[in-house]
């Protein structure tokens, strides 16, 4: 079993019965956090490894952006092992599709989810016997899991050309984690049941152009709280979008051009006033590396644009009262001109 310990307080988040009922099937052992804005999330793993590469004398390195780390950690009195990976930077991640290609005969998909918004994706296959197969991967979280029961082996794996380790634990769960280093994305592959051999299904984890369409809780989401888009830069378009419905309705959309260079435009019930939004950044680490605060006006509403060390833009948050729904637009991208001409342009179809 995996113990999750930490929180991350985030205001673009997902219900916690949606949360539970994801990790149960898990055997995740989860705390529950203090409350931020009214929500909640329990952070999985944020996953990872390095690779360099050298040419001869023209040398040139893959920029590694996570490592893994393993440690002893002590909790209530006893000592078990923890596992996770910490992020080297705080650039965001371009997730992509991927998919566990040589599914079993006999295993049926039971979940999935893919939340671009929050750099999370999850596919969960089971069998008529109960045995399970899990795959999540993510953008780095931080570290802060452990493993509460005995480890029977561990061992160091190549999975595709990426550094891994491979555990088996005294519950009936075996677990693969990797990373692609340079993209800032780990994996994780979970598997409840004898007889499987993990590193072959670890392998078999392969990127896709298999975006996925809106499942029934976006299509509500979207109907709660409108159809609106931004003004996109030439060569953008829509990839996918996801959301919930209810009390903390919210959705994320999200849009790339040829280069996988992102904007991501989410939109929600507001948790709080706009000052609450704002000062969730500058009082935690979900802010980290944003160096400037600057008011905007986007629409004709009061807004924040946080910028980052490098000049860079974080984020643009601001809240339309007259439709009541705070949005807010993240990139990978483009500048900060750019970024807040799309927000300019968001409009309700």
């Amino acid at each position: 079993m995996l113990n999750s310990e930490k929180t991350m307080f985030a205001l673009n988040d997902v219900r916690d019965d949606h949360i539970e009922s994801a990790r149960s099937m898990l055997g995740y052992k989860t705390e529950k956090g203090r409350r931020h804005l009214g929500k909640k999330r329990i952070v999985t793993f944020a996953l990872a490894a390095a690779l360099i590469l050298s040419l001869g004398l023209v040398a040139y390195a893959i920029s590694v952006r996570i490592v893994f780390k393993d440690d002893p950690i002590v909790v209530d009195g006893e000592e078990f092992t923890s596992v996770g990976f910490e992020a080297l930077d705080k650039e965001p991640v371009y997730l992509g599709v991927w998919e566990l290609t040589n599914v079993p005969e006999g295993f049926s998909l039971v979940k999935s989810y893919y939340r671009a918004g929050e750099g999370e994706a999850r596919t969960d296959f089971q069998n008529a016997d109960g045995d399970t197969i899990s795959l999540i991967y993510q953008k780095a979280h931080g570290i802060d899991g452990y493993f509460d029961k005995p480890i029977l082996t561990q061992e160091s794996v190549i999975v595709n050309g990426n550094e891994g380790q491979l555990y088996v634990v005294d519950n009936g769960w075996s677990y693969v984690f990797w990373t692609v280093a340079e993209r800032g994305i780990g994996f994780q592959l979970s598997v409840k049941g004898d007889g499987y051999d993990l590193l072959s299904l670890a392998e078999a984890v392969q990127e896709t152009d298999n975006y996925p369409s809106m499942d029934n809780d976006t299509c509500q989401a979207l109907e709660e709280l409108g159809d609106w888009n931004p003004a996109l830069p030439e060569g953008y378009t829509e990839l996918m979008s996801n959301g919930v419905p209810g009390d903390y309705a919210y959705l994320w959309r999200t849009y790339s051009n040829a280069g996988h260079y992102e904007i991501l435009l989410n939109y929600e019930k507001p948790m709080s006033d706009l000052e609450g939004y704002v000062f969730h950044y500058r009082s935690t680490d979900a802010g980290y590396g944003v160096i400037s605060y600057t008011p905007v006006v986007v629409n004709g509403c009061d807004g924040w644009l946080m910028e980052n060390e490098d000049g860079t833009p974080f984020r643009i948050t601001w809240l339309d009262e007259d439709n009541g729904l705070v949005f807010q637009m993240t990139t990978n991208g483009v500048d900060s001109e750019t970024l807040l001409a799309a927000a300019q342009g968001v409009t309700r179809k």
